[in-house]
């Protein structure tokens, strides 16, 4: 790495360039092993032969010509990072340097002489590692000895917020959350009037929201939304209750303040539940299913818009299959994750062209005995993966394809089992990392866990996101503003809600 020059260092003149004494920044980067907010000084990640733990502390003692220094990594665990407090005692006329590491520049950059504690502040794209850690160095030289004692980061923890987004009595269910021009929106169901509804926030992060509008109102629509941004402007797939029929309806405008005729996409009985709806080769495509016949359909339009559809096809027709259905282009084609009831498995097929006219056989990503409910696809980290709930045993678990169309998959990851939880589970890539929100029906809460991986092969702690009354149903997830979004149902209150961490 380039030396950091005498003027950045207050390095006094005619010394060696001390950051050059210092390993790289480099082979710092990808270190990754968890460390406390407060980091004793004998808790050193590297250190010079002539430095010497002493007890909770690090004691440097350099000679005239053998500079003694110790380096600390501390992690900041995905918050951001506002000042580092070094502890340090020096006796007499000793001093110290202190370098911290500046990843924009590069280079450790070195204060000092010191002959006490400093508090320096810290920038996350400055000082923060890529894999989240601060690293501290101090140096002793000339025949100068200290002792560090401790450092202390200081970081901003997140907090969740909470906001009701409809308080009408039994509205929220079956929401979907998507950012729209800018700003979360929501698609739900209105259980007491039986309308399909829309809400919008004011702002990017959601804390204000504007007044929810009713899409349709003909008997009993809305169950089962699904909503994206087709062609610049939101739409929604949903089943129409009564006539148990699939229908979709798209905005006039960017933002969704005035929508056009809701469109009848199959008019089959005992069609439109579970549906997903994704913008696929251009045109709005979904997946749902069949209950009459027990299959799983797919279905696109003829345009961009979505005003004209095609013929639905029937993707699997081998015994009870298609509830839960969740749309994806993987790899540049339709795929869909969904679940069978007959053998008790958890399903995958994708198409062999991008438009979907023609599918793959199903791939069993879980064998029978699965119980796979609530099952969602999203693309992890280049390859699909599902977040799913096993009744049985009532935990959450997740599973991601080998390869990078879904042709075979691994071994599925149990991602939280301390409670009954993984009911109404949602998937999401946050930061580049999946996450997921789900409910806890024994806490009734509404939780979310975020993976330490990309691939999402390890999972941190579950976070209680909300837990007043019983919250937390029909949870969609979605990355609001560079931070987690969750559109949600309070069951005890029966309206909608959206959390996002600040």
């Amino acid at each position: 790495m380039p030396a950091v020059s005498g003027a950045e260092s207050h390095d006094p003149a005619g010394r060696q360039d001390l950051a050059d004494r210092l390993p790289g920044l480099g082979e710092l980067r990808t270190a990754s092993v968890p460390t406390d907010l407060t980091v004793e000084g004998s808790v050193v990640l590297l250190q010079s032969p002539n430095s010497t733990a002493v007890l909770t502390d690090l004691q440097l003692q350099s000679s005239v010509d053998e500079s003694s220094w110790g380096i600390w990594r501390l992690q900041a665990s995905g918050n951001a990072v506002l000042a580092v407090d070094v502890q340090i005692s020096v006796s007499g006329d000793d001093s110290v340097f202190v370098a911290i590491a500046d990843y924009s520049s590069g280079r450790w950059r070195i204060d000092g002489p010191l002959n006490g504690d400093r508090q320096y502040p810290l920038d996350d794209a400055a000082n923060v590692s890529s894999a989240g850690n601060v690293f501290v160095a101090v140096i002793a030289e000339g025949g100068d000895a200290a002792t560090v004692e401790r450092l202390v980061l200081s970081i901003d923890i997140p907090i969740w917020q909470s906001v009701p987004v409809d308080t009408s009595p039994k509205t929220g269910q079956h929401a979907s959350l998507v950012v729209v021009d800018g700003n979360p929106a929501i698609s739900y169901f209105d259980d007491l009037n039986g309308d399909l509804k829309y809400a919008r926030a004011t702002d990017a992060n959601g804390s204000v929201w504007a007044a929810p509008m009713t899409l349709e109102s003909d008997s009993r629509v809305g169950i089962e939304t699904s909503m994206a941004v087709i062609n610049g402007a939101p739409a929604v797939s949903y089943a129409q209750d009564s006539d148990e029929n699939l229908k979709y309806i798209r905005a006039l405008d960017s933002t969704g303040s005035t929508w056009g005729t809701p469109v009848l996409v199959d008019a089959s009985t005992g069609v439109g539940f579970y549906s997903s709806l994704a913008v696929v080769d251009g045109n709005p495509a979904i997946s749902y299913q069949d209950e009459t016949n027990n299959d799983v359909k797919y279905v696109r339009a003829e345009d961009a818009d979505g005003v004209a559809w095609g013929l639905p096809l029937s993707l699997d027709t081998a015994d009870k299959v298609g509830s839960f259905t969740s749309l994806e282009v993987v790899n540049g084609n339709p795929a869909i994750s969904y679940r069978d009831s007959t053998n008790t498995a958890l399903k995958y097929i994708r198409a062999i062209d991008s438009s979907g006219s023609a599918w793959e056989t199903a791939v069993t990503v879980v064998p029978s005995g699965a119980e796979a409910f609530f099952t969602e696809l999203e693309i992890v980290d280049g390859r699909p993966a599902i977040c799913y709930h096993v009744i049985t045993s009532g935990d959450l678990r997740y599973v991601r394809a080998t390869d990078d169309n879904g042709a075979a998959w691994g071994s599925p990851v149990l991602v939280d089992s301390a409670n009954d939880v993984g009911r109404h589970c949602s998937l999401a890539v946050i930061n580049g990392q999946p996450a997921i929100s789900y409910y806890d029906e024994t806490q009734q809460a509404l939780i979310y866990i975020l993976s330490q991986d990309p691939d999402g092969s390890i999972w941190g702690v579950p976070e209680v996101v909300d837990m007043d009354g019983n919250v937390g149903l029909n949870t969609s997830l979605a990355e609001v503003n560079g931070r987690p979004g969750i559109a949600y149902y309070d069951f005890g209150k029966q309206n909608l809600k959206f959390a996002r961490l600040f």
